[in-house]
Parts: C-alpha cells; structure tokens; sequence
C-alpha cells in the first residue's frame, strides 16, 4: 500500500474518531453514583443522553455528590465545575470510593468557573492517562476559581509524561493525607505557576515519582512554599534524604518520596509552649 494512501486512511480514522466525540453533562441532580441506571446525563438542557465514554468530555455541573464505587468507562475529558451555556454551575463533588475507578485519558481540569467544585479519592484510584499529552498538561488546577482535591486514601495516578499544573496564582486546595498516594509514571510531574498554593502533605500522605530521582524538583517546591508538610500522625516510613517546608524526600535508587517530617525538637518545644499557652487561656 503506498505511503500516501496510508496516510490519508490515517487522517479519515483521524477525522472520524474526532467527529464521535460528544458532550456529556451531569446536571444538578440528586446524590447518586456515577453508573447509577437512574443517573441524569445530558447532551443539552432537557435532552437526556447515555453516559460517557472514551471519546467524549463529561462536565460535571451538580452541587450534590457524585459517587464511584466501581470501574467506570474511561472518558476523554473532564471537567469539574465549568460553565456550560443553559446550565447554572455549583459546587460539585465526585468522590472516588474503595472499588471505584475513574479514568481521564487526555484532560481534567478543576475549579474553571466557580469556588469549590471537589474530587475526592477516598479509597479507589483517580487515573489521568495522558496518553497524548507528554510534556504537557493532563490535570489541572486553574487560576480563577479554588477546586479542591484531596487524596485521603486511594491513589491519584499521572501518568504517560504529563504534567499536574497548577496555573499562576492558582487558589486550588490540594492534599494527600493518611494512606493516599500521588504517582507521577512515565516522567509525569508537577508544574508549580507563580504564586500557586501547591500540596500540602499530612498524616502519613505520600507523593512518588517513579523510576526518577525528583529530590532536587521536591527541595525547590517546597522551599518555595509550594509543597507543605504538617506534623505527621506516626515515624515516617523513610529516613530522609534532606527536608525542608515539613517535606521530607528519599530516593532509593530507583523511585523518589516526598512525605512530612517531623519537626526538630526545638520546634517540637516552641509547638508545646503554644499549646500550653492555649489551654491556660481557655481556664
């Protein structure tokens, strides 16, 4: 088959699959799971439509809590609290469950047009693909509105080389605390705008990069301020290579870990006589 022929069948499938791509919209609506036979999806006002799938953008526009407690199909983009003409957008939550599985394969993008929109992976697994989105963005955090992603248990998995991008001054309050993971595969890794607020991790919360040695991309966020560590709950589980911010960070030849610390003992102390002051204050 000649070259040209090839690419032209190329540049149809190309086409073809662009052209199958649909809006999917989840509108405010009672709480209830992603998969649910009763849930509402929407194409437009009042035009009932199936659910998302792997070519199509889901907007999630709900100010009740959307539940995924099970392995649902991939979608192509999603975005969280984004404003869609017809629609009134709130504050939306999607908390990903134990069993649940929630896959973006190109973009998600969090808190576009409105204060608060949540994910929260509680238990399941939130993957960002990224399949054709080396060096660039896959999950984002925006500059205008304060999403809110928290990590408590499960893992928040970036993948494929893409990048976790918090815009210039973005007001996003992101966290990974108890046993929740944030994995960046493949060369995935975090992209920190000007004045973002960044991570903060606590109560055992842990970011890996694998097969990467991020110590030095880990020591500059956190000395900027832009990856925070709180007191921990126990020992953290590496002895650290170096630590600044709260933010402890270890590689072990082949991976790299950024987890809280715990404080020197003078801190320690000064965080003592805080606490003694505050209870003589409240006799």
């Amino acid at each position: 088959m000649k070259a040209k022929t090839v690419m032209t069948i190329m540049m149809c499938l190309g086409l073809n699959t662009a052209l199958l791509a649909a809006t999917r919209i989840w509108p405010e609506q009672g709480a209830k799971d992603w998969d649910a036979p009763d849930a509402l999806w929407e194409s437009a006002p009042g035009v009932p439509a199936s659910p998302p799938g792997i070519s199509d953008f889901a907007y999630i526009l709900s100010s009740n809590e959307i539940t995924v407690d099970s392995i649902v199909p991939t979608v192509r983009r999603l975005y969280v609290d984004r404003s869609v003409s017809g629609y009134t957008t709130v504050p939306s939550m999607i908390s990903i469950l134990p069993g649940g599985q929630l896959t973006v394969d190109s973009i998600c993008q969090l808190g576009y047009s409105i204060d608060g929109g949540t994910i929260n992976v509680a238990g399941g697994e939130f993957i960002i693909a990224g399949t054709d989105r080396s060096g660039s963005f896959a999950l984002r955090v925006e500059n205008d509105h304060a999403g809110i992603l928290s990590v408590t248990d499960g893992i928040l998995s970036v993948r494929n080389g893409s990048l976790f991008v918090f815009e210039d001054d973005s007001q996003g309050l992101v966290t990974v605390s108890g046993d929740g993971l944030i994995e960046f595969l493949g060369g995935s890794q975090f992209d920190m705008g000007a004045g973002a607020l960044g991570v903060t991790i606590s109560d055992g919360g842990l970011i890996m990069f694998d097969e990467t040695d991020a110590s030095a991309e880990i020591q500059a966020l956190a000395e900027a301020g832009q990856l925070t560590g709180v007191l921990p709950l126990a020992t953290p589980l590496y002895t650290p290579d170096g630590s600044a911010n709260g933010v402890g960070w270890y590689y072990d030849g082949n991976d790299t870990y950024a987890f809280t610390v715990i404080p020197e003992p003078a801190t320690l102390f000064l965080l003592g006589l805080g606490s003694l002051a505050l209870a003589k204050r409240r006799k």
